[in-house]
């Protein structure tokens, strides 16, 4: 999925009109403030303040729920699950658009003479469709991560007859980097909390912003995009080397549009990374050696890999999730580089990038049973048939599947209202990214759920039967031999 392409760009005003109110936009904006850098930061202090509050709430919920489950049945291991999922989801998703929409009212503020723009009384579909994927998988970090590490306490406590007290106290001290501690007023935040709430936070806050530079009666009154990272000892080689760059943006896409140059760009680049993009404004001056050259782009895209690269560990085995078999091991050496970053992208941020799909039609093929769950407010966006005995196929180029059913239910329940879809789905052809996804860094493959299969477009479904259950419709489908 790509959100950026649903973003479009509108005609441009008469000329007449569109010079003159260019012309204002640039008087007013010089005029102006400018980009409040200092009110920036603290605004995203408040995010990710009441982020790490609202996550570390819903799981300490979890934990005390799950606390009372061992303490009954401390040999329940097969089939656990984490407690209060949906509400860890709920606190991604509600912090990940309040960024959003921070960072596009930000944006829309920083460009003076667009302020007599009304704003905007709804968020864009193509927003939703991003932060509801990005909630999902990325509050699937904490859960598999405390899922696993609470099952190996548990076996090992079965296996070696530890005292149920001991036991109970591992299981607390493993939701310890994942909560905030302290008092309320001086709160610690654990290790893993704090990069998780800062890096999902920037991404939210900048994707806000550039849709907001990127909407139909924006774009007349900006030039480009400035990367504009946070100078000091922890700066990291690529922000520093970018700060400052300017990419271009022509209305519609046109001659000179660094565009598809910016998005694998995007901050954040690193975790923890604190870095904004900033609009040009129509008829600013700028150093003609601003603008960044394609040179520049292939090094710092290189410096991005370097920063992963730096942690990266060998894996020989990569994990796989359970299926009718088993795909094999992924040869990282059979992807192109363009492709091998696109996929990277894909697993990272659910972006439809670049070459992704040829990228993904070479990775192991997944048999098994899959689900995929959707909210749609009319007819399920697919070519053919939903009815009994019916083809039909995905129009998405890239569809995701996920081996977990409460997972791909969580994704029924984003709040659009209307008909609650869910997929159950027997597939041959899919495709398994956890060979992939082992190849990563550490610091990035322990931050992405290996639970996703994708199916590409065009694969051709058949319908067995359909299920429905109040609000929640079930078509049970499987994929049509060749």
């Amino acid at each position: 999925m790509r959100i950026l392409a649903v973003s479009g760009q509108g005609g441009a005003p008469q000329p007449v009109l569109a010079r003159l109110e260019r012309d204002r936009v640039v008087r007013e904006s010089a005029a102006g403030p400018g980009v409040d850098y200092a009110q920036v930061a603290r605004r995203l202090d408040s995010l990710e303040a009441r982020f790490a509050r609202e996550l570390s709430d819903a799981l300490k919920a979890s934990r005390s729920a799950l606390l009372d489950l061992v303490r009954s049945a401390p040999a329940a291991v097969d089939g656990l699950v984490l407690p209060g999922k949906d509400a860890v989801a709920e606190a991604f998703r509600d912090s990940l658009l309040r960024a959003w929409d921070a960072g596009a009212a930000a944006a829309r503020g920083e460009v003076s003479g667009a302020r007599s723009f009304a704003e905007p009384t709804f968020t864009p579909v193509s927003a939703l469709r991003w932060l509801r994927e990005k909630a999902f998988w990325a509050s699937g970090i904490a859960e598999d991560q405390l899922e696993a590490e609470v099952k190996g306490i548990l076996l090992n406590a079965l296996k070696t007859g530890e005292a149920l007290s001991v036991t109970i106290d591992r299981v607390s001290e493993a939701f310890g980097p994942y909560l905030l501690e302290g008092t309320q007023d001086a709160p610690l935040p654990g290790a893993r909390i704090e990069t998780i709430v800062r890096t999902n936070t920037t991404e939210a806050y900048n994707h806000g912003r550039l849709i907001e530079l990127l909407d139909a009666k924006m774009a007349p009154f900006v030039d480009g995009v400035r990367y504009s990272a946070v100078l000091d000892s922890r700066t990291t080689e690529v922000c520093r080397f970018l700060d400052g760059r300017v990419f271009r943006l022509s209305e519609g896409g046109g001659e000179g549009d660094q565009l598809e140059d910016l998005l694998p760009l995007l901050p954040p680049n690193h975790f923890n990374c604190r870095s904004i993009i900033v609009g040009v404004v129509a008829g600013e001056e700028i150093d003609p050696g601003a603008f960044i050259t394609a040179d520049q782009v292939r090094e710092a895209r290189a410096l991005a890999d370097q920063k992963f690269l730096a942690e990266w560990e060998e894996t020989k085995h990569p994990r796989h999730e359970k299926g009718d078999s088993r795909g094999g091991e992924f040869a990282p050496s059979t992807l192109t580089e363009a492709e091998a970053r696109a996929l990277t992208l894909y697993v990272e941020t659910a972006q439809d990038y670049g070459p992704v799909a040829s990228a993904i039609a070479k990775l192991p093929k997944f048999s098994g049973v899959v689900y995929r769950g959707i909210e749609v407010g009319g007819a399920v966006d697919v070519d053919g048939s939903l009815d009994v005995g019916k083809e039909f196929s995905f129009r998405n180029k890239i569809s995701s599947f996920s081996t977990s059913k409460n997972d791909a239910l969580q994704f029924t329940r984003t709040g659009l209202g209307g008909q609650r879809v869910l997929f159950e789905a027997s597939v041959r052809s899919a495709r398994d990214l956890s060979g992939f996804i082992a190849t990563l860094p550490k610091a990035l493959r322990d931050t992405i759920p290996t639970n996703e299969k994708v199916v590409l477009g065009g694969t051709r479904f058949v319908v067995a039967s359909v299920k429905k259950a109040g609000a929640l419709v079930t078509y049970v489908v499987s994929e049509r031999r060749p």
